[in-house]
Parts: C-alpha cells; sequence; structure tokens
C-alpha cells in the first residue's frame, strides 16, 4: 500500500487535482455508468454501461443495457455482454456513452462470446430494470474459461463449451459505418476548458 500521506505524493495529488488538464476518466474509476438519454437507446433512453473485465486478458468485457425498438414496432430493454479490444473510457459521462456508441455501432470493434445457456451473454426484457437484473446474472455468472477462446499455439485455438453468441450483432450491427474514403467517423474528443493563464 502507497502511503498517501507522504508530502511528496500529498503535492501531485493536489497538483492533479487543481489542474484542469489532467483529467481522469470515469468508465474504469465507477465501473457503472447510467446516462438518461443515452445515444444507442431507441428515442434516446435510459443505457446503461458496465466495464466488467478491464483488460486483465487483453482485451475488455462491457455489460449494456439499452432500449430497443423490435420488428413489429414493440419496445423491449436488451441486457447483455460483449467483448472488445477497445479500452473505451472518457472524462464525462455523455462522452462514455458516445465513444461506446463509436466503437461498438459505428467501428464494430467487438467479438464474440461463448455462452453455454441462453441468458449468459443477452437477454431482453419488458423494463430498464429487469434488464439490469438480467445483466447482474450474467456478470455474476462471467468466467472468463468459458466464454473465451484458449490459445493453444501458435495462431491455434481451442473454443470453450456451448455456443458463440452473436446476438449482440443485431443490436450493434455487423458492417461498421466508413465513409466513402474507408475512414471512420473520427472518436469523439473531449473538449478542455479554456486555457489558462
Amino acid at each position: 500500500m502507497t502511503d498517501t500521506t507522504n508530502w511528496p505524493l500529498a503535492k501531485i495529488r493536489k497538483s492533479l487535482a487543481e489542474n484542469p488538464f489532467t483529467v481522469p476518466c470515469l468508465l474504469f474509476r465507477e465501473r457503472l455508468l447510467v446516462t438518461e438519454h443515452g445515444p444507442m437507446s431507441d428515442d434516446n433512453d435510459k443505457e446503461l454501461l458496465v466495464l466488467v473485465d478491464g483488460g486483465i486478458q487483453t482485451e475488455y468485457v462491457y455489460g449494456h443495457v439499452l432500449k430497443v425498438k423490435g420488428r413489429k414496432g414493440e419496445d423491449f430493454w436488451v441486457a447483455l455482454l460483449v467483448r472488445s479490444g477497445e479500452a473505451i473510457d472518457a472524462p464525462t459521462i455523455p462522452l462514455v456513452f458516445e465513444r461506446y456508441y463509436n466503437y461498438m455501432r459505428l467501428r464494430s470493434e467487438f467479438y464474440p462470446m461463448y455462452a453455454q445457456d441462453r441468458e449468459d451473454l443477452f437477454a431482453s426484457r419488458t423494463n430498464f430494470e429487469d434488464a439490469c437484473l438480467a445483466l447482474a446474472e450474467m456478470i455474476r455468472r462471467f468466467d472468463p474459461g468459458k466464454r473465451f477462446e484458449k490459445e493453444i499455439g501458435l495462431a491455434e485455438y481451442q473454443a470453450p463449451e456451448g455456443i458463440c453468441d452473436l446476438r449482440f450483432t443485431d443490436i450493434y450491427g455487423l458492417c461498421g459505418n466508413m465513409d466513402e474514403n474507408g475512414g471512420f467517423p473520427p472518436i469523439p474528443k473531449y473538449v478542455y476548458p479554456e486555457t489558462r493563464d
């Protein structure tokens, strides 16, 4: 444990707190964020994002709850787990959700995982609260040994028992959103306060 009462460390903490250009990010610190107006939720309704695995195995696992419109026009809520190679975070809640939207829906920066039960990685419910409870159960059962392939040799992998669950692509899409030059929209940036004197 680091001694935070040590005066040089206290001075560093004070400098970090006072400088508006040293901005900490939220998702990796809080692990769970909610917005009342999510960029992916139908009608910009509530959205929840959870950092389940912060890159322990070099990839990240996110939990996501959002409102979706069904094929017949009915609204329902989806809870899902998804794996990505991208560390998605930002200093403000709206920016975290905008970046998540950019990486998942616009860039398709995700990978499938394996499920042994129908609701290990994806569930639909009639309301936000029940979708959050379904996500809590997914997180409780999360086990990387059951969700990820295991490397057994050079570029050789062994899949765990179960099925490769691709239902998250119904929500995020598959193709990404490249422009006519083959580029993606820029990643939303944080706007710093005015330059100080």
